[in-house]
């Protein structure tokens, strides 16, 4: 399937597609295109969720709309107040040169 969005960016394959008017996730994002002439820089594609009802997945979809409803809100515990690591000096510049870095595209 074809995306326009200016919003899909390099780390995002995988994520999911979601039909606002339905209500209901159709299909995952597979990549970005970067074209040489800037013509159309919005443009992605995606995998319709079609081919995970195929062997070896066999997943049943669900294709009557959902009903919009609020989000629940999140339950705040002692452990949220903790850091999320011990040593924040620890930077991902400092990961080794081998490392595969999400913050340009590729």
């Amino acid at each position: 399937m074809e995306l326009q969005s200016r919003h899909i960016a390099a780390g995002m394959s995988g994520s999911a597609v979601l039909d606002i008017e339905r209500n209901l996730v159709v299909g995952l994002v597979a990549e970005r295109y970067y074209p040489r002439n800037a013509i159309q820089d919005d443009l992605s594609f995606g995998v319709d969720l079609k081919v995970l009802t195929f062997d070896p997945f066999n997943f049943n979809l669900c294709k009557k709309k959902l009903e919009l409803r609020a989000a629940p809100i999140p339950k705040r515990t002692s452990q949220a107040k903790k850091p999320i690591w011990s040593n924040p000096k620890i930077y991902l510049e400092q990961c080794p040169i081998g490392a595969a870095r999400m913050d340009r595209p590729r």
